[in-house]
């Protein structure tokens, strides 16, 4: 389940869908604050 979360965030930040990429890796986020490879893409989401 976290795992699909999160290749949804990147595929919709891989997109253009920055909103959406979001609010699938804030998802990602609760379920797991410690996920390196989520906090990198919540750090390149911001950055947009």
């Amino acid at each position: 389940d976290e795992d699909v979360l999160f290749a949804l965030a990147h595929q919709k930040y891989k997109a253009g869908n920055y909103k959406q990429a979001l609010d699938h890796s804030n998802a990602v986020y609760e379920k797991n604050p410690r996920r390196t490879d989520n906090l990198l893409l919540l750090g390149a989401i911001y950055y947009q």
